[in-house]
């Protein structure tokens, strides 16, 4: 089965938006990385943690659901009407979780110094994220107003880090412009909206959201129990160790992110391909499991293998001789994106494509139980070396319950 000129359209899209992203980033990233140094750093870090879980419950599962909704559903009142109904749960929850935060920043200000202005900057990002549909635009496979949007957003945050981030006093400046990319977005792609599909914008009741939000819940579970391993490795490194501790191991995780966002521009535009072929055909959801596994797995392996062997450059070069400390965390995940680029084909692609979101929890959740074990005794006796082991450790099991899953399934690809 040959991949058709939209799926390669749309790949060409992200690709577009990433490769752009990364060449801002790195320009940005080594600058945030000195003139906030390692303590600065770590303290925005664990912020940007912190609120990681209003983000959390602000998606949902949204975007996975989302996408997965509007392939099936691509033309006339059913697309309208699932993305009135999924829009209108993001923007309830959006209210609940922003009135709780609110109170919560309120309360805790009489019994701890932080600096608030910091919290509320970063969560700027959960409003923008919110009011994102980039899942609606995934759905439809439309990824070239993604393309726009993004880069406008990204120019002005950089813009602003650039002009108003000079010293650590600027940390809230820093948060702030680094948040407001997605909210520039989500402006951006409402006017869209509005100007060729407004006859998405429907009127819907309680009970709609209410099912929006019920068949969410697998999704979200799945997140729920990701984001222990991952953005909550952040906040319990905090909890136990240090600013600079935190700011040694965000760090090297950011390049490792770096990486590893090379190849979110597939998965985005994978993922509703793969499951409007899933309900199609079995076979040829087959085909293009077998034919990503080949070409991401063998690509992303070189990747890896580089990142390894150039760790101590990566690290001199791009974050200075302050985070030599880096090195090792660097080194421990330099294998990470493998990892994950595989677990995603088996997990998300194959799981989730052909029903099994139950299933795909369950191993989340399993995996999350693990990293509580063994989370807090490695970071403990290793520190940031801990909490990168812990995570490569976590996604390696991931992998293998997700393999060992559908390879005793019926739809089996390799």
């Amino acid at each position: 089965m040959k991949i058709n000129f939209k799926l390669m359209e749309n790949i060409a899209s992200l690709l577009t938006v990433k490769g752009l992203q990364y060449i801002l980033s790195f320009i940005t990233f080594p600058y945030l990385v000195r003139v906030l140094h390692v303590d600065g750093f770590g303290q925005l870090a664990f912020a940007t943690g912190v609120v990681q879980y209003f983000l959390l419950f602000s998606n949902f599962g949204f975007d996975l659901s989302g996408p997965k909704s509007i392939a099936r559903h691509d033309r006339g009142l059913k697309r309208g009407f699932y993305f009135s109904s999924i829009m209108g749960a993001k923007l309830f929850i959006l209210a609940v979780i922003t009135a709780v935060f609110g109170i919560l920043m309120f309360i805790l200000s009489n019994w701890f110094n932080y600096n608030a202005l910091l919290y509320g900057a970063v969560y700027l990002n959960v409003i923008g994220t919110a009011l994102f549909p980039i899942w609606f635009f995934q759905g439809i496979q439309k990824m070239r107003y993604i393309t726009f949007v993004s880069i406008l957003g990204r120019i002005v945050s950089v813009a602003g880090i650039f002009i108003f981030v000079n010293t650590l006093d600027d940390i809230v400046w820093a948060a702030f412009f680094q948040s407001i990319t997605n909210v520039i977005a989500a402006v951006l792609s409402w006017i869209i909206i509005y100007k060729e599909y407004p006859d998405i914008l429907m009127r819907i009741k309680w009970c709609h959201i209410k099912d929006a939000i019920k068949d969410s819940v697998p999704y979200f579970g799945s997140m729920v129990a990701i984001n222990l391993y991952t953005s909550s490795t952040i906040v319990f490194l905090g909890l136990v160790t240090s600013d600079y501790v935190v700011g040694i191991y965000t760090a090297a995780n950011r390049i490792i992110d770096a990486f590893r966002g090379g190849l979110s521009p597939v998965v985005d535009a994978l993922y509703p391909f793969v499951n409007k072929i899933a309900k199609e055909s079995k076979e040829g959801a087959q085909s293009v499991l077998r034919k990503a596994t080949i070409i991401l797995c063998s690509g992303m392996s070189l990747f890896c293998i580089g990142i390894f062997l150039t760790a101590k450059w990566l690290v001199y070069y791009i974050l200075g001789p302050s985070y030599e400390d880096s090195v090792s965390v660097l080194q421990i995940l330099a294998f990470l994106p493998l990892v994950v680029i595989t677990s995603n084909i088996y997990g998300l692609f194959g799981m989730i494509s052909f029903g099994y979101q139950k299933e795909f929890v369950t191993i989340l959740v399993h995996s999350a139980i693990l990293d509580l074990c063994i989370v807090f005794p490695l970071l403990y006796y290793m520190g940031a070396d801990g909490a990168a082991l812990t995570m490569l450790l976590t996604e390696i099991y991931v992998l293998y319950r997700c393999i060992k899953f559908v390879n005793a399934s019926d739809f089996r690809f390799l």
